[in-house]
């Protein structure tokens, strides 16, 4: 199985890719948490991604490339920055953050 990720800020964004050439998956929306007096070992995660993230998104496309015809999935994370983090659009390199993530538009990604 092949797997990407894709992480990206912009001025006023973290935004997060993940894609992945594994089965589609069915994913349960919009569900509650489950009660804390039952010890599942799952059915946390994308309730927590959707109480954490202002957009989340799921697709499944039968034309996922990385470069080769496959299917695969994509999960899109989305998260507002609050207005004391974000930054002009052009900030000069080494400013407006750590890892010098650059100001032009975002783009820098971990693979």
């Amino acid at each position: 199985m092949l797997c990407e990720l894709l992480l990206r800020r912009t001025s006023t964004t973290l935004e997060a890719v993940l894609s992945d050439s594994g089965a589609e998956a069915h994913v349960p929306f919009r569900r509650a948490m489950p009660d804390p007096e039952e010890l599942t070992e799952s059915g946390r995660g994308i309730v927590m991604i959707e109480l954490l993230m202002d957009e989340f998104s799921y697709e499944f496309s039968y034309e996922f490339s990385y470069e080769r015809d496959s299917e695969g999935n994509r999960w899109c994370l989305l998260m507002r920055l609050p207005e004391s983090l974000q930054r002009e659009h052009h900030a000069a390199p080494g400013q407006g953050g750590h890892g010098g993530g650059g100001g032009g538009g975002g783009g820098g990604g971990a693979r």
